[in-house]
């Protein structure tokens, strides 16, 4: 996909601004770092540069005279990424390319829900089997303006991120559905059985928690009661 990046940077006196005498381009993908990429400048002042991006989320930010950087207004505030710098974001999906925005005015949470498997069954009481297949966390949204980047984090009972997935929401003209939705998943597998206990599945929107859902893991332990064998 090709990515059109675009800023300019004020004219001296402006808030003291400096003068660009180069801007360049950095961009991260997957912990990846590009070498920093000259933009070119036209005559009204407007620095420019494109880029073939594979499908992906990458992070960037302009670098002023090798010595300072500035975010993407159009993204701002920015995200966090891997190697612990706040960049602006996008995402490449297929064919199109969407940048991150974080304004909780362009969204609203609808509803959430825990379910196992597949079958999106719901179970109230949140008691879920160690080897039981799929533990999935569905998000539902009323309204998505721009585009937003959804975590799932589920933390074992030793307090600890066992794992954590991201995907992305965006207003979608061609979609006629009237809701917009995200969906994260754990598998609870026999060769791999997730540790007995009290989990919390977390969700964060645009970085910040939305919701927080305990629940419990139960380990394929069976005990005696009453003379039938319960799972423990």
């Amino acid at each position: 996909m090709r990515m059109t990046w675009s800023c300019w940077i004020p004219f001296p006196g402006w808030d003291g601004a400096p003068i660009a005498k180069s801007v360049a381009l950095e961009i991260w993908h997957e912990s990846v770092n590009f070498t920093p990429i000259p933009m070119q400048i036209d005559s009204e002042g407007h620095w420019s540069q494109e880029l073939n991006l594979d499908t992906g989320r990458y992070h960037y930010c302009f670098l002023i005279n090798n010595c300072f950087r500035v975010n993407d207004p159009e993204t701002f505030p920015s995200y966090l990424s891997s190697n612990g710098r706040l960049m602006s974001s996008l995402v490449v999906e297929d064919t199109d390319v969407y940048k991150l925005t974080s304004d909780s005015s362009f969204i609203d949470v609808g509803h959430i829900e825990m379910y196992p498997g597949d079958t999106q069954n719901l179970k109230p009481e949140r008691q879920f089997s160690n080897v039981g297949g799929e533990i999935g966390v569905t998000v539902i949204f009323n309204k998505v303006k721009g585009a937003h980047l959804v975590t799932f984090l589920w933390v074992n009972p030793n307090l600890e991120i066992a794992y954590s997935s991201e995907c992305t929401v965006w207003d979608d003209p061609q979609c006629q559905e009237e809701f917009i939705q995200a969906a994260g998943w754990i598998k609870a597998e026999p060769e791999n059985p997730l540790m007995p206990g009290k989990w919390h599945a977390l969700v964060l929107l645009n970085g910040g928690e939305i919701c927080c859902m305990p629940f419990h893991i139960r380990g394929l332990i069976y005990q005696l009661q009453q003379g039938k064998l319960v799972l423990k």
